[in-house]
């Protein structure tokens, strides 16, 4: 069975709700479940707040808690082919296509509803002019959005066909190219537009490599991040850094951005959080197909907003077990290059 998780709202806060989603995501993970979980965050909250391998991060864009919320959801959740979707924040989509459980955590406006509100009132001054248009602006934006997405749903629904169109898993990517004053840009495999590349034709490759199979991009088998394992995804590159190597100019770099990933205790069978060197492994992958290590950039992050999709670095967990406690998760960029003739000096 696959299940859809709706944690959009822990992007915003950490108590309440969000808490209570947190541990309803831990308690399906020490299950150990051969169900598929699914868990929608929020377009900004770019860290999974559970990896394991029966659990995978998606995107939803509809606003939490908006009038679009329950228009949007219909039309985001077409991507994914749910037998279960739970709602924990009161809100289901509109149209449902498969069952749906919600979490009502209290029903207090059943026994004191609220009274109409009045019109609202805007006081302001001769200076505050513009910001009151801007705002009359977007409310008008907004509810022209909210009737053309009502529409559509009541011109198309949500059929089969759509659900076929948008669920089933694809093979191969339609080549598309783009070509501007100073650029060309491409969407096709990697691998086979890398093969259409002349040797010693690059003078950088800049790039962020999927980190193993944390994320999935597309419901494309020929996508990078669908993968069981990181073993398999480095087979994956084995096919794509040879080309790399190939079309680099000699003494040209190769820049490289990656980050370790965290483990949790039921991921690893360990009990306790590790930490897999996810980096290490991209250098020693380009290693073995010819490039030169130089080094690597440390990129901080923010420490606060780690933990606040981790839970692991309060001060509450160190005063308990310090001993339990980890380090905050830099970033870095690995700078490799390949060898050139000797230039004399």
């Amino acid at each position: 069975m696959r299940i859809g998780v709706d944690a959009r709202l822990m992007h915003h806060h950490k108590a309440g709700i969000s808490k209570y989603t947190w541990h309803l995501l831990q308690a399906f993970a020490n299950l150990n479940l051969d169900d598929e979980f699914i868990i929608f965050q929020h377009r900004e909250q770019r860290e999974p707040i559970l990896t394991r391998g029966n659990m995978r991060r998606a995107t939803l864009y509809a606003p939490v808690h908006s009038r679009l919320e329950q228009y949007m959801l219909p039309l985001e959740l077409l991507r994914f082919p749910l037998d279960l979707l739970h709602t924990t924040d009161f809100i289901q989509p509109l149209y449902a296509r498969v069952p749906t459980v919600i979490t009502v955590h209290d029903l207090a406006f059943l026994f004191y509803p609220a009274a109409p509100l009045p019109p609202t009132l805007i006081i302001h001054t001769d200076a505050e002019d513009t910001v009151v248009e801007v705002m009359k602006r977007t409310w008008a934006q907004h509810e022209k959005l909210v009737a053309t997405l009502s529409a559509i749903l009541r011109k198309y629904g949500l059929t089969n066909e759509a659900l076929k169109m948008n669920l089933t898993r694809s093979i191969g990517v339609q080549r598309q190219e783009q070509v501007g004053h100073w650029y060309t840009a491409v969407n096709n495999d990697t691998v086979v537009e890398a093969e259409r590349l002349a040797d010693n034709s690059v003078d950088l490759i800049h790039t962020s490599i999927p980190f193993g199979n944390h994320y999935e991009y597309s419901p494309s088998k020929n996508d990078f991040g669908h993968n069981p394992t990181d073993e398999i995804f480095w087979q994956q590159m084995d096919f794509l850094t040879p080309h790399l190597l190939r079309v680099l100019k000699p003494g040209r770099i190769a820049a490289i951005h990656v980050k370790d990933r965290l483990l949790y205790g039921h991921q690893n069978g360990l009990g306790v959080m590790s930490i897999d060197p996810f980096s290490d492994d991209c250098v020693r992958n380009f290693r073995k197909h010819g490039f030169i290590y130089m080094g690597r950039i440390t990129i901080t992050t923010d420490v606060v907003r780690e933990n606040n999709s981790t839970y692991r670095l309060t001060w509450s967990e160190m005063v308990k077990d310090g001993s339990k406690m980890g380090i905050g998760m830099p970033e870095y960029l690995s700078l490799i290059h390949i060898s050139e003739p000797t230039r004399p000096y």
